[in-house]
C-alpha cells in the first residue's frame, strides 16, 4: 500500500493458491452496521436492503467504484469482480477453535457472536495463478466528494502506478515528484528508473524536485534478530548491510549510516547500514 496525501494506493500481485476447496480472497472493507439500511453506493447502483449481496463487474475503461456506509471510496482499477454482501455474520470468541472445539483461556461470554455487517471482497476464485488487484482508497471523504465521487475519481491524475510484479511495485505520485519503491526482489534491474536496483528487499521512497537533488528514505525490513540456539532468537535488531544502485553521478553528507559511496561510469552504489527496520533519510547532490 503507498499512502499519498488523501488516498491509499493498494496493489497485489502474484497471488497464487493451492486450495481448490476455498477460494482465495482479497478483502476491501468490513464494517458493523448499526442501521443495516445503511447505503451502499457502487458504480452500477445504490443497496440500501438487507440482506443483500452484488457483484460488482469491473468492465468500464474507467473501472468500478464502491463508497462504504461509513463514506470511505474505492476505486477499483484492476482485477477481477468485486462482492459486495449485507448481512447478519457469525463469528466466533478468538480463543476458540472451531476445529477443535478447544479453549486456550476461560472465555467470558458467548463462544460465538453475531452482528450485522456491509462487506466486499476481491474474490481470485480456486487456486489461483499469479492473480492481482489494483485499487484505490479515499478515506473520511466529504459528502460533496462522496455525491460526485465519479467525477472525482475520472479527474484524479495525480498518481501513476509505474510498475506492479513480483520483482517490483513502483507509484509516483505526481503532486510531490515522489516515488514510492516496495521491492520484492534483490539485484533486479528496476527498468528506466532513477532506482535501478537494491542489494535486498527494501521500501524506499525518492523525492526528485530537482534534477540535481534527490531525498532518498530507505528500509531493509529484516529485523536480523540473533538466534542463539537453533530455532531461538534474542529479541533485539542488529545491523544489516543494503546497497541502493541510483542512475547518475550522485554524492552525499557524510553520515554514520552511510557506509560508502561508490560511483561506476553513469551509476552510484550507496551502502547503508540499516537496523530495527527504520527508514535512514539523506539527500543527495548530482556530481
Amino acid at each position: 500500500m503507498f499512502s499519498f496525501g488523501e488516498k491509499m494506493i493498494c496493489i497485489g500481485t502474484d497471488i497464487s493458491s493451492i486450495d481448490e476447496k476455498n477460494p482465495t480472497q482479497t478483502n476491501i472493507f468490513q464494517t458493523s452496521l448499526s442501521n443495516n439500511k445503511a447505503p451502499i453506493c457502487t458504480s452500477s447502483e445504490t443497496i440500501k436492503n438487507f440482506p443483500a449481496e452484488i457483484e460488482l463487474k469491473n468492465d468500464s475503461k474507467s473501472g468500478s467504484w464502491i463508497i462504504d456506509p461509513l463514506g470511505n471510496g474505492y476505486h477499483i482499477l484492476f482485477g477481477a469482480a468485486v462482492h459486495i454482501k449485507k448481512a447478519n455474520q457469525q463469528s466466533y470468541h478468538n480463543e476458540y477453535s472451531i476445529n477443535t472445539g478447544a479453549i486456550e483461556d476461560p472465555v467470558k461470554g458467548a463462544k460465538e457472536t453475531f452482528g450485522d455487517f456491509a462487506s466486499a471482497w476481491i474474490d481470485h476464485g480456486l487456486a489461483p495463478k499469479t492473480a492481482s488487484y489494483q485499487y484505490v482508497i479515499y478515506p473520511f471523504m466529504s459528502a460533496q466528494d462522496q455525491n460526485n465521487f465519479s467525477k472525482k475519481i475520472k479527474k484524479d491524475k495525480s498518481f501513476e502506478i509505474k510498475r506492479a510484479d513480483g520483482i517490483a511495485h513502483i507509484v509516483l505520485n505526481k503532486e510531490t515528484e515522489t516515488t514510492g519503491y516496495v521491492v520484492f526482489e534483490a539485484n533486479q534491474n528496476l527498468g528506466n528508473e532513477i532506482l535501478k536496483e537494491t542489494s535486498a528487499p527494501a521500501l524506499l521512497m525518492i523525492n526528485q524536485k530537482d534534477k540535481n537533488a534527490l531525498t532518498i528514505s530507505a528500509v531493509q525490513p529484516d529485523l536480523n534478530f540473533p538466534e542463539y540456539k537453533p530455532g531461538k532468537f534474542r529479541n533485539y535488531s542488529q545491523a544489516v548491510e543494503l546497497k541502493i544502485t541510483l542512475k547518475g553521478k550522485w554524492d552525499a553528507a557524510s553520515t554514520d549510516f552511510i557506509k560508502k559511496i561508490e560511483v561506476t561510469g553513469d551509476t552510484t552504489i550507496i551502502t547503508l547500514d540499516c537496523i530495527d527496520g527504520l527508514p535512514r533519510e539523506f539527500k543527495l547532490k548530482k556530481v
